[in-house]
C-alpha cells in the first residue's frame, strides 16, 4: 500500500509491535513518520534510530564510513530487550542490519521522498531518489556512474578538493544494498513524503 496520509498508515498500524523504517538518507523516516507513529500507536513506543549508535569522530559527529559494521549491536540490543518487543526501528541499510540483530519485523515501512510539485501537474507521484534506489545495472556501474557525476559537479562549481570526487562510503553501501535487498519491493506499506 502506497499512502501519503499518515491517517491511514495508522490505521494499518495498529497491532503492529515491532515497526521498521527504511529509506534514503533525508526523506523523512525519524521527522515525519518515526515520530509521529510513536506518539500516536502507542503511547510514545520507543524508537530506536540507528543513526544514534554509530561512533563518533574526534569532534563529535557521527562516523558514517562504515555503518553496517560500525553499529553498536550490543547497545540496540540492550534496547530492545528494555523495550520489551514493542519498538519501532529505522535508519538506512534497515533489511541488512534487522538480519544482523536477528530480529523479525511485523510490518516494514519503505519511506519514499516525492516530488509534490510534479504531482499538482501529472497527478502521479515522482519517486525524487528513484534512479539510486532502482536501477536495472550492478552496483559497480552505478557507482562508477554517479563518481563520473560527481567529477562533472565538481568541475561546474570550480572545486579542487580532490577527495571531494570520492563517493562517500555510505553512499556505496546504498547502492549494494538497493539492489540486493530492495527493501521498497519487501515494504509493507510506502509512505509517500513530499516537499516541493
Amino acid at each position: 500500500m502506497e499512502t501519503s496520509d499518515i491517517n491511514i498508515l495508522l490505521q494499518e498500524l495498529k497491532n503492529k509491535k515491532i515497526i521498521g523504517i527504511d529509506g534514503m538518507p533525508g526523506v523523512g523516516k525519524t521527522t515525519i513518520v518515526a515520530k509521529e507513529l510513536s506518539e500516536r500507536l502507542n503511547t510514545n513506543m520507543p524508537i530506536i534510530e540507528l543513526d544514534t549508535y554509530l561512533p563518533k569522530d574526534k569532534t563529535g559527529r557521527k562516523r558514517y564510513i562504515k555503518y553496517v559494521k560500525e553499529l553498536n549491536y550490543q547497545k540496540i540490543r540492550d534496547v530492545i530487550q528494555k523495550a520489551r518487543n514493542t519498538f519501532i526501528i529505522e535508519g538506512v541499510l534497515l533489511c541488512q542490519i534487522i538480519e544482523k540483530l536477528d530480529i523479525e519485523l511485523e510490518c516494514l515501512i519503505y519511506v519514499k521522498s516525492v516530488n509534490a510539485r510534479y504531482y499538482n501537474v501529472t497527478k502521479t507521484y515522482r519517486w525524487i531518489d528513484e534512479t539510486d534506489c532502482d536501477f536495472q545495472c550492478t552496483p559497480e556501474d552505478k557507482i562508477n556512474e554517479a563518481t563520473k557525476q560527481g567529477k562533472i559537479v565538481d568541475k561546474e562549481i570550480n572545486k579542487t578538493n580532490n577527495s571531494s570526487s570520492e563517493l562517500p562510503q555510505l553512499i556505496k553501501d546504498l547502492f549494494y544494498y538497493n539492489k540486493n535487498y530492495r527493501p521498497f519491493d519487501k515494504a509493507d506499506h510506502i509512505y509517500l513524503s513530499s516537499w516541493e
